[in-house]
């Protein structure tokens, strides 16, 4: 017996056949085990859009802790193209500890993992390696530089800056400190991502900007900026809450120079919580009040998917 066909009749046995089938109904992201690639994508396409990339990533990161890379590749097939880079950057981001053998890990990523996703995975693997060195930065890029050469990638600032969060994000004093001793050129993706977090989880307020900025060095300031606008961006989209006046006091408090970076900073929510869809994007930037910021918004957007879409045919 499958271990999801032992789960559902535990369900069934305890709650009753009913009750069962009405609990994991209103489990948003699939369990593997339970649902096949085939039936977990049909539950997430009845997502709300808005939401649907968190529940589609939630399913990646589930994906990677509890099967093997062969049958994770295999479940982000089963998604719509638009979907996939959600799902696929979850799973990827949740890899099991890969320093035992990682040139074994590169090449099972290789073989089980669409080509253009290859990226994600080596970001992963970075990812699990900063996450666990997060305390000495030197090691770090130690590392970094190794896994570079096996992966021929051109660099993993995403891995490290995805770990460095992980580790120390709910001390945001102490990952800013940490992130500060990385080389500038890795500086901006650092403190970009540490911005992430703490719009994540908190009100946008230039107060708090003004406190971090001032620890900040000068080439990861806007950078934070632009991820506290991200992270409150992805979570208002997710709980249909409103948030431009939010974002509009925010911009007027903070240093004129992150302009451009907050603009990228809603682009990017744009982005990513749009999953492909022009509607939704489009339905997301007319909520913003002011036309100004609200053409170049549009125009970063429109930007951004020229690019992508040039890279996809590239490949």
């Amino acid at each position: 017996m499958t271990a999801g066909k032992s789960i559902r009749r535990f369900l069934v046995v305890v709650c009753g056949l009913g009750t069962a089938l009405y609990l994991l109904d209103q489990i948003e992201t699939p369990h593997p085990y339970v649902y096949s690639p085939e039936t977990a994508a049909a539950r997430l396409l009845r997502v709300n859009e808005g939401a649907r990339w968190k529940a589609i990533h939630g399913y990646g990161a589930l994906c990677a802790e509890t099967l093997e890379l062969q049958e994770i590749g295999e479940r982000g097939l089963a998604l719509p193209v638009t979907d996939r880079k959600s799902f696929y950057d979850g799973a990827a981001h949740h890899q099991r500890d890969p320093l035992d053998d990682l040139a074994g890990r590169v090449d099972e990523i290789r073989r089980y993992i669409p080509a253009n996703h290859h990226e994600l995975f080596f970001d992963g693997l970075m990812k699990a390696i900063a996450f666990s060195e997060a305390e000495d930065p030197d090691l770090v890029m130690i590392h970094a530089e190794e896994l570079e050469k096996l992966t021929r990638s051109e660099n993993l600032f995403n891995g490290i800056r995805i770990g460095l969060q992980e580790r120390f994000g709910d001390d945001m004093r102490r990952a800013t400190d940490l992130a500060a001793r990385y080389p500038d050129r890795v500086q901006p993706a650092l403190f970009e991502e540490l911005g992430w977090r703490w719009g994540d989880e908190h009100a946008l307020e230039g107060a708090a900007w003004l406190e971090f900025a001032a620890r900040i060095p000068e080439a990861g300031r806007c950078s934070f900026a632009e991820g506290m606008i991200r992270g409150r961006l992805l979570r208002a989209f997710a709980e249909d809450l409103t948030w431009w006046p939010e974002i509009a006091q925010f911009m007027k408090t903070i240093d004129t120079a992150c302009h451009d970076s907050c603009i990228s900073g809603i682009a990017e929510a744009v982005l990513i919580s749009a999953t492909g869809s022009g509607d939704a994007a489009s339905a997301a930037i007319g909520r913003v009040d002011d036309e100004a910021v609200r053409t170049e918004v549009r125009a970063v957007v429109r930007r951004r998917i020229k690019g992508k879409a040039r890279r996809a045919w590239q490949k």
